[in-house]
């Protein structure tokens, strides 16, 4: 089942900035090229304050904790970022994933895999 939430009034400014975004490249190829695009829209995303970035190596693979002061004891998240592992970057959407880790109140690793075609 699934349930849909509402848009909560402190997010519709970053929603709206995402769509305007988005549709001024409507109908444009979506590869390698539109990286800039996408990394910027999403490093648009404003930090959540308190969300300390760690530097981490989980099971071999770079990335970075989203680490919280007051994080849910045992709570974690693995946090693949969209973009069809074509576009998009663990940096860029730090903030992003930021946002998530403090609104869950879990701890997120975000790890920095290769894009296609690298």
């Amino acid at each position: 089942m699934t349930t849909i939430q509402p848009l909560l009034p402190e997010d519709a400014p970053a929603v709206t900035a995402m769509r305007q975004a988005a549709s001024a490249h409507k109908g444009e190829p979506m590869g390698p090229d539109a990286r800039p695009i996408f990394d910027a829209m999403f490093a648009a995303t404003p930090a959540a304050s308190d969300v300390r970035v760690e530097p981490a190596t989980v099971g071999g693979i770079a990335g970075f904790w989203l680490r919280l002061p007051n994080a849910r004891p045992g709570a974690r998240m693995l946090y693949i970022h969209g973009g069809g592992y074509v576009l998009g970057s663990a940096e860029a959407l730090a903030n992003f994933a930021g946002q998530i880790a403090a609104r869950v109140g879990a701890d997120i690793f975000v790890p920095d895999y290769r894009l296609a075609p690298e």
